[in-house]
């Protein structure tokens, strides 16, 4: 193996390094971030609706995600009773 080789492996992984430190600090300050919006959120606003907000904002979010990256979203009826199933799982029922 060349010394040329070798560097560029190692300049690789000191910058995928870099990249997995910067995602790891941005989770950890959106993570923390969203308990104190959740306090603030709770103090001004009925919970139903700051739910159904967070829900919203989340959900445009993800479907943005999913046409930036050239996806579609199901057209079958199937998933979509699968998909109302799992909400209604998740979201419906309170868990325990």
């Amino acid at each position: 193996m060349s010394t040329k080789s070798m560097s560029t492996k190692n300049e690789t992984a000191k910058n995928d390094m870099t990249t997995d430190l910067a995602l790891l600090a941005l989770l950890a300050v959106l993570w923390g971030a969203s308990y104190t919006f959740i306090k603030i959120g709770v103090e001004t606003i009925p919970p139903v609706t700051f739910i159904a907000a967070r829900t919203l904002i989340a959900g445009g979010i993800l479907f943005a995600i999913i046409r930036w990256r050239g996806l579609t979203m199901p057209g079958d009826t199937a998933s979509w009773r699968r998909f109302a199933f799992q909400a209604c799982l998740n979201s419906v029922i309170p868990s325990p």
